[in-house]
């Protein structure tokens, strides 16, 4: 990907100052809030939950799981001992163990076991279940006492509950927090009970302008995004503007200067009534004037689809390695007045901060409709959306994804800290860094060891390399190998605390899209210092395993490795003499021309590299063997191949970020290629395995790591599997019983099955200590291959070098 295409800075200019146009700091670093308690996956019978639907009064919202109906539907006593069935999409939060499991199994006895119908759902109802009131009354008691309780803490701190935004939330900056973090600060005590956690809960959910969540994962995270005071201060203030603007309308009409037609279009006469003297009406009015010809002159290149979508452009240019396809000028300047409404905007229809306020959704449609441009379209976030596309605020490609404020990227323009940090990382030279080797003086040294390293021929980092030794002290009568999985290093060159770090924390990963990636480390620590290449630093994960895949002992070292052969998938069958892959199908929109790419040789290896090599291969689907006898399932969706050109060898498009000084048009489009091939089975074992060498490679210096922490005794991110505690069987008893005897007969199991037994094996946890990976096949996994783009395995490689440092520092 290019250079300029990896840029994750906003232009200066495009950088909005603060509403008062003063410059304020992040704020203190203690006062920074993370996410810090995770909740618990499952639900279970006697849990109290809260449901997402629209608040139906004090606590509700709220119920008792008591059970499931069917594979799909849960079942729930309300406050008011109505039975309700719904779906645990809907929890929002929960508290679990509100009331023993043998209280709600005694309930849910006298419920339908069998799945209600879907128009009967999320209504409580009434329907003689037979319960008797001595079963249910405890349940009910529990809810009211709760709620009670909860009304008591809520009344006793009711000042500070209802200015909760204004007491935790910064002037400028986004934050978020956990419920127990927000309500420690409002209540002023760590000793917080369930009935004051929930009454804190009930002032930020009402305040949904304040607080936002991820409605996605919130049940599992709990975490609250705290909007800036200075973010609600101009949503206020663009809503007086537009109801000054929508006051003067109805004055108009009132004074029979605004007929029907006029008002649906947006028009109206010179005429003035008191209402014009208000501001808002010459922000609003001016604003729509100044939109209404960029939207005429927009539609001269771009027509709009009948569902609400920007058309491709009626333009096309010839794209070259030189110049690109796509031609963009400067539209009209937006005053500073009108930059206020195009933020006002985003937050509706990118943001979604008015998703459960009716009244701003109603002020927010005014915009688009008033232009009188959308009038076949209905008034909807997609509506606005696609007129700030119409309007050059966005690009004609730009996904409402890469402004998700829980994505948090660096050019969604959310948080000033983090454009602060970008472009402090933009200004970085190597020089300046002046990165050292923290582990310098500990490396091993691989000399002329051949070292694989195997990639997609697009890969941006080359992360990790394979090599293998043969075991001069093999037992008698075998013969046992060396695995080495040698991982780039940069963890030895960045502190924990450096900013490089910080901005890494941030990302958690590298992002990538088809027009854009946000590498997490710079792209100059990768190239130049980190990527595996000649003479460069490693970390090592070695196993030492028998002919038959057993891992007979392991050790991981900082190395340095000095024979780097680079190869691709596709160089694997050539070089191993293995069946060649279907070739994959491109389908290509913008051009009748195929992609130009640079055509690769399959590089010449020596004997003693191909036996390796071979050596490597063979060891790799001993390991699988492994993995499958254990339980592990194999799950390959061959998802399609997604990249876009804008110029010829470069894939990839300049950064998207909202242009709410100086708008684009932009004519042409970029060249979409898709690439897939012919469907197989995703839970079948492929007749290629090239990538299944890679994986089984990767696989085993995870549980290399996993296995040394364990035996160091070193906390780092451990990854396992949760089974669901109401599973009606395990895994391995649904395996035996249906999906053995298909495999023994020889016949591929079917997609419905393995998926079956996926979903049975529960869930991906996390832990400081060792979980089973039971889809893995692995008792000890914890991921460390790919650090120059998760964040995770950073980690981790920093606990393992700090062991390594104290024990050479003992040994000395």
């Amino acid at each position: 990907m290019p250079d300029d295409y990896r840029s994750t800075k906003v232009p200066e200019d495009e950088q909005e100052p603060d509403l008062n146009d003063v410059a304020e700091s992040a704020g203190d670093e203690k006062d920074a809030v993370d996410l810090s308690v995770i909740k618990g996956f499952w639900f279970n019978p006697g849990d109290l939950v809260e449901l997402s639907a629209a608040d139906r009064g004090v606590g509700l919202n709220l119920a008792v799981y008591v059970g499931s109906a069917g594979d799909r539907q849960a079942q729930l006593i309300t406050p008011r001992g109505k039975w309700l069935v719904t779906t645990e999409a809907e929890f929002q939060y929960a508290i679990p163990d509100f009331v023993s499991k043998s209280v709600a199994e005694s309930v849910a006895r006298y419920f339908p076991s069998e799945e209600l119908l879907d128009e009967l759902k999320d209504r409580p109802m009434v329907f003689d279940t037979s319960v008797p009131r001595s079963i249910t009354g405890p349940v009910v008691t529990a809810l009211n006492d709760f709620i009670a309780a909860s009304e008591e803490v809520y009344r006793k701190h009711a000042a500070r509950l209802d200015n909760a935004h204004n007491i935790i939330s910064h002037a400028t900056d986004l934050r978020s927090g956990s419920l127990e973090q927000i309500a420690a600060k409002l209540l002023g005590t760590t000793k917080l009970t369930n009935p004051a956690l929930y009454a804190v809960r009930r002032a930020i959910m009402r305040d949904s302008m304040g607080f936002g969540i991820d409605f996605k994962n919130h049940v599992n995270t709990g975490k609250f995004q705290i909007r800036s005071q200075e973010q609600l201060k101009l949503t206020k203030t663009v809503q007086v503007w537009l109801r000054e603007y929508q006051e003067a309308k109805v004055q108009r009409q009132m004074a029979g200067r605004l007929s029907p037609d006029m008002l649906r279009m947006g028009q109206y006469d010179n005429s003035s009534t008191p209402a014009d003297s208000k501001p808002g009406v010459a922000i609003i009015s001016g604003f729509i004037d100044k939109c209404i010809p960029t939207i005429v002159q927009s539609r001269r290149s771009r027509d709009i689809t009948k569902i609400g979508h920007i058309g491709p452009s009626k333009y096309r240019y010839p794209m070259t390695e030189e110049n690109s396809c796509i031609r963009q000028t400067e539209g009209p300047e937006f005053n500073p007045s009108e930059r206020l409404v195009i933020r006002f905007m985003e937050y509706w229809c990118l943001q979604q901060l008015f998703a459960s306020d009716s009244s701003f959704l109603a002020l927010a449609t005014i915009l688009p409709h008033d232009t009188g441009m959308y009038n076949e379209l209905t008034a909807t976030r997609s509506t606005g959306f696609l007129m700030l596309q119409e309007i050059g605020v966005l690009e004609p490609w730009a996904s409402r994804s890469l402004y998700d404020v829980d994505l948090l990227l660096p050019t969604s323009q959310h948080s000033k800290p983090l454009q602060q940090l970008v472009t402090s990382l933009e200004k970085y030279t190597p020089e300046e860094a002046n990165l050292q080797d923290s582990m310098a003086d500990l490396r091993y040294d691989f000399e002329d060891l051949p070292v694989f390293c195997i990639d997609g021929a697009g890969a941006m980092e080359i992360d990790d390399g394979l090599s293998v030794e043969k075991c001069k002290d093999s037992p008698e009568g075998q013969e046992e190998h060396w695995i080495h999985v040698h991982v780039a290093n940069p963890t030895a060159f960045i502190k924990r605390d450096s900013i490089f770090s910080k901005l890494a924390a941030h990302l958690t990963e590298t992002f990538y899209s088809p027009e854009v990636t946000y590498p997490m480390l710079p792209k100059w620590i990768s190239e130049q210092i980190c990527s595996l290449k000649a003479d460069r630093p490693t970390l090592t994960f070695s196993a030492r395993v028998d002919t038959a895949g057993n891992i007979k002992d392991i050790d991981v070292r900082n190395g340095i490795v000095r024979k780097v052969i680079t190869l691709t998938y596709d160089d694997l069958p050539k070089l191993l003499n293995l069946p060649i892959p279907p070739p994959t199908k491109s389908y290509i929109i913008g051009t009748d021309k195929p992609i130009k790419r640079n055509a690769r040789v399959t590089p010449t290896l020596t004997e003693l590299e191909l036996e390796h090599l071979r050596s490597l291969h063979k060891l790799a689907m001993a390991r699988l063997a492994i993995r499958r006898e254990a339980g592990a399932l194999h799950f390959d969706p061959h998802w399609a191949e997604v990249s876009v050109h804008s110029r010829l060898g470069r894939s990839g498009l300049p950064p998207s970020y909202s242009r709410r000084k100086l708008p684009v048009f932009t004519h042409g489009d970029p060249i979409i290629e898709v690439s897939t091939h012919a469907f197989t089975n995703w839970c079948a074992l492929p007749e290629d395995t090239t990538k299944h060498f890679v994986r089984e490679m990767m696989g085993t210096a995870c549980e290399v790591a996993g296995r040394f922490a364990e035996k160091k005794g070193i906390p780092i991110i451990f990854r396992g599997t949760a089974q669901n505690p109401q599973a009606e069987m395990t895994p391995a008893e649904y395996a035996d019983r249906f999906m053995r005897p298909m495999v023994e007969r020889g016949e591929t199991i079917p997609y419905s099955m393995e998926a079956t037994l996926i979903h049975m094996h529960g869930r991906s946890v996390l832990d400081t200590k060792p979980t089973r990976h039971t889809i893995m096949g692995v008792g000890h996994y914890a991921k460390v291959t790919s650090p120059l783009r998760r964040y995770g395995d950073m980690i981790t490689h920093w606990q393992i070098e700090s062991l390594l440092r104290a024990e050479a520092k003992a040994a000395k």
